[in-house]
């Protein structure tokens, strides 16, 4: 992370503010112990906070986050509070299948045999089981979990994988959320694997109460190490301008972290920058500014 940030501070427009990251964060991590002592037929989870201090950096990882925010390089916003699909989990822990078992021993979750199934937190198997009341609650433990980490409220909100119902969108409403972060379409579950709707979102228009927020620039180096990634975001992004759109960049975690491969973070970091020196000298007048910075404007 201080790596990351290094590199984005030293990246400033005309006006002398650097790019900022919407840091979507998962309030909890699965509590792998106690899981398994109930021998998989309960799921309980820990704060993020108590995962960090399991690994020993709680205080450090506090401290960055914190600077990191102070001085406009993060945004943390709210992207749930696991990224688990806790029942097909567990029922696959249970059945001792074979690819979650090894993931479990190593304290990971699996993302699942068809598509991420594993990792869809609001998706659900069948209609009428109480799901809405469970991801209610779930949601209002996140929200709550979050502030109490940050020190603020979300205002902004992404789904795992992108799937979530559409009764649960006016819980987002009631839970002070603005914006909804996602793709072209909103993933609708019907129940079961691989059966969905699709919503067509578009760029700060309002459904369902909340500003559609679409991510239109790719730029995911560690998914394919061939693809020319830098002129592919600048295509998107020149896209973006000329249609008088914000350009939103796709990105995750994994291109930036060098816990198993420093080498996977060093690609990543300079091919961000490399993309976003490229966007300075070609858009000088850019501004950067956070997903709930852009819902703002989006409401004014």
């Amino acid at each position: 992370m201080e790596v990351l940030v290094n590199a984005l501070s030293g990246l400033k427009n005309r006006q002398g503010f650097s790019p900022v990251f919407t840091a979507n964060f998962l309030s909890t991590n699965p509590n792998f112990s106690q899981i398994k002592e109930k021998g998989f037929e309960e799921y309980l989870w820990e704060p993020i906070q108590v995962s960090y201090d399991r690994v020993g950096n709680a205080n450090k990882i506090k401290t960055l986050f914190d600077e990191a925010i102070d001085n406009g390089h993060f945004s943390p916003q709210l992207h749930g509070r696991e990224h688990v699909n806790i029942s097909r989990w567990l029922r696959a822990l249970k059945s001792d299948h074979k690819g979650t078992l090894n993931s479990f021993q190593y304290g990971s979750t699996y993302s699942g045999d068809e598509d991420y199934s594993y990792m869809e937190s609001f998706d659900f198997d069948e209609s009428g089981t109480g799901y809405i009341e469970s991801y209610t609650e779930i949601l209002n433990q996140a929200v709550n979990q979050f502030k109490s980490y940050f020190g603020q409220a979300p205002e902004s909100f992404i789904p795992p994988c992108y799937t979530f119902p559409k009764e649960l969108i006016p819980v987002l409403g009631k839970l002070n959320i603005k914006s909804i972060q996602g793709m072209k379409y909103l993933i609708i579950p019907k129940g079961g694997l691989s059966n969905y709707d699709y919503q067509r979102r578009y760029q700060g228009v309002k459904s369902d109460g909340l500003i559609n927020l679409v991510r239109n620039v790719e730029l995911e180096p560690s998914m394919d190490l061939n693809q020319n990634w830098i002129d592919n975001a600048l295509h998107q992004t020149s896209m973006a301008f000329r249609m008088k759109q914000p350009a939103i960049v796709s990105t995750h975690r994994i291109n930036y972290v060098g816990g198993v491969s420093t080498e996977n973070r060093d690609r990543g970091i300079e091919i961000l920058t490399t993309y976003l020196d490229k966007v300075l000298q070609k858009w000088p007048d850019v501004k950067f500014m956070s997903s709930a910075e852009l819902s703002k404007k989006y409401y004014e």
